[in-house]
């Protein structure tokens, strides 16, 4: 997603500008859901929110080394 918003900066600002702006409004109601809405509302924003960050890596397998004999 990252490399739309940066193709958008540089080609047309103003429409980068607005979804960043659409983008945060997004988190904030969810977050504002989470918060203050009815119970069984408030726990599925609640699920939603993983959803905003990336997926954690998986550390690569080390390599063994074999040491000269």
């Amino acid at each position: 997603m990252a490399g739309v918003h940066a193709g958008l900066w540089l080609t047309v600002p103003y429409l980068a500008a607005i979804l960043v702006l659409v983008e945060a409004a997004l988190a904030v109601v969810v977050v504002v859901t989470a918060l203050y809405a009815a119970e069984p509302i408030s726990k599925r924003a609640f699920r939603m929110l993983p959803w905003t960050t990336p997926a954690p890596q998986r550390p690569q397998p080390r390599r063994r080394t074999r040491l000269p004999s």
